[in-house]
């Protein structure tokens, strides 16, 4: 798991800048993602009196040589009710977890979920 881990943040730093656009840029940045079993990360949410909230399919980028390689499991946004404190999970798919690999990645935490009352500030229709 650690060699894992290791060629992970090594690719990420290698993986140079993609282009979508002559004039504009995105930028891949390494993640560091909390792994583990269904009952350590289970374990995790319960002490936080996080509960199931939404559930979606997803697709996650990890490292691959010659290029990152796209995964498809599913993501769930864990919450507490109370504090509006949630956690995003992402569901790795059989075929990796039947290899060893872990069965669930927290890959992002937060504070003050609420629905938006404003217009965003992202533009999403071009």
């Amino acid at each position: 798991m650690k060699k894992l881990l290791i060629m992970w943040l090594f690719v990420w730093f290698l993986i140079p800048t993609v282009s979508s656009q002559a004039e504009e840029q995105i930028t891949r940045l390494p993640q560091l993602m909390d792994c583990g079993s269904v009952a350590t990360i289970g374990k995790r949410l319960s002490a936080m009196g996080q509960m199931p909230f939404l559930q979606s399919d997803a697709s996650m980028q990890i490292p691959a040589k010659p290029v990152p390689k796209i995964i498809f499991g599913e993501v769930m946004i864990f919450m507490n009710q109370d504090t509006n404190a949630y956690s995003m999970v992402f569901k790795l798919p059989d075929a990796l977890r039947a290899k060893g690999g872990p069965d669930l990645c927290i890959f992002g935490v937060g504070h003050k979920l609420r629905p938006v009352m404003s217009h965003p500030a992202i533009e999403t229709t071009y």
